[in-house]
C-alpha cells in the first residue's frame, strides 16, 4: 500500500485572542492617560503672578548681612516671571521685556550698592574690633606691669628694711655690751667709755633715720608708680570707650533690607504683567 504526502497549505495569520486583548488594553491605557492641555486663563494667571510679587514685595529679611537674602529674593522673582513667560508666551511682547529688564536692572544695581556697603561696613567693623582688642590687651598689660612694679618696689624695700633692722639690732647688742662693761681707769681718764656709748647711740639713731627715710622713699615710689599708671590707664580707658561707641554705631548703621525699593519694584513688575495681558487681549484673535 502506498501513502500520498499531505499537501501543506498556507496558514492563515489570525490574531490570537490573548494578543488582541493585550493590544486593546494598551490602547485603552493610552487613551486613559492622555489629557487635553488645559487652556490658560490670562486673568487668573495675572492675578496669581501679582499676588506672588506682592508677597515678595512685602517680605522682610532677618538681621544683616542681607547679601544672601538679596540673592534668594531675586531668584524667587525670576522664577515667578519665568513661570508667567512659560504659561503665556503670547503676552511676552517687546514692551513687557523692556519694562521687566529695566526694573530688574534697577534692582540689581541697588542690591549691588547695598552689598558693597555691607562689605565695607564689615571691613570697618573688623578694623575697629581689632583696635579695641589691642586697646584691651594694652590695658591688661599696663595693669600687669603696674602690679609687677609695685611688687618689685615693695620687695626691694623689704630687703633694705631687713638690712637696716639687722644693723640696728647689731648696734643695740653692741651698745648693751658697752653698758655692761665696766670702764677701765684709762677709759675713765680719757672719757672713751662715754664716747663709745654716744657713738653707738648716734649710729643707732642714724640707722633709724635711714629706716624712716626708707619708708618715706617707698611711699614716694609707690605714689609715682600710681600716678604714671593712672595716667596711662585713664588714656586707654577713654580710647576703649570711644572704640566701643564707634563699634556700636557701625553695627547699628546701614541695616537696610531695601524693603521700600523691593516693594516698588514688585509693583512695577505686577503692572508690567497686567499691561502685557491687556495688550494681548486687545489683539484680534487668530481665525482657526
Amino acid at each position: 500500500m502506498t501513502y500520498e504526502p499531505r499537501s501543506r497549505g498556507i496558514r492563515s495569520r489570525r490574531t490570537s485572542p490573548k494578543k488582541a486583548s493585550r493590544e486593546k488594553k494598551d490602547k485603552n491605557e493610552e487613551s486613559y492617560f492622555y489629557e487635553e492641555p488645559v487652556p490658560v486663563d490670562p486673568a487668573q494667571l495675572s492675578a496669581k503672578v501679582t499676588n506672588a510679587l506682592q508677597h515678595l514685595g512685602n517680605q522682610r529679611f532677618p538681621l544683616p548681612p542681607f547679601s544672601e537674602h538679596f540673592t534668594r529674593w531675586r531668584n524667587d522673582v525670576d522664577e515667578i516671571l519665568a513661570e508667567f513667560t512659560a504659561a503665556l508666551p503670547r503676552a511676552v511682547d517687546e514692551g513687557y521685556k523692556a519694562e521687566v529688564t529695566k526694573l530688574l536692572t534697577e534692582v540689581r544695581v541697588e542690591f549691588d550698592k547695598r552689598i558693597d556697603a555691607e562689605k565695607n561696613l564689615d571691613s570697618e567693623v573688623s578694623a575697629v574690633q581689632q583696635q579695641l582688642s589691642m586697646c584691651e590687651l594694652e590695658l591688661s598689660k599696663v595693669e600687669q606691669e603696674q602690679r609687677k612694679k609695685r611688687e618689685d618696689v615693695k620687695r626691694g624695700h623689704e630687703k633694705s628694711k631687713k638690712k637696716i633692722l639687722s644693723e640696728i639690732d647689731a648696734l643695740d647688742r653692741q651698745r648693751l655690751r658697752l653698758l655692761k662693761q665696766k670702764p677701765t681707769f684709762l677709759q675713765r681718764l680719757l672719757g672713751k667709755s662715754k664716747s663709745g656709748l654716744e657713738e653707738s647711740t648716734s649710729r643707732i639713731q642714724s640707722k633709724k633715720s635711714s629706716l624712716e627715710g626708707n619708708e618715706k622713699g617707698l611711699q614716694h615710689q609707690l605714689d609715682n608708680l600710681k600716678s604714671g599708671y593712672e595716667g596711662r590707664r585713664r588714656s586707654l580707658l577713654e580710647q576703649e570707650k570711644l572704640l566701643k561707641e564707634k563699634l556700636a554705631g557701625l553695627r547699628s548703621s546701614n541695616a537696610d533690607d531695601a524693603l521700600e525699593m523691593r516693594k516698588n519694584a514688585c509693583q512695577g513688575l505686577s503692572q508690567a504683567v497686567a499691561s502685557s495681558v491687556e495688550r494681548m487681549n486687545a489683539q484680534p484673535k487668530e481665525v482657526e
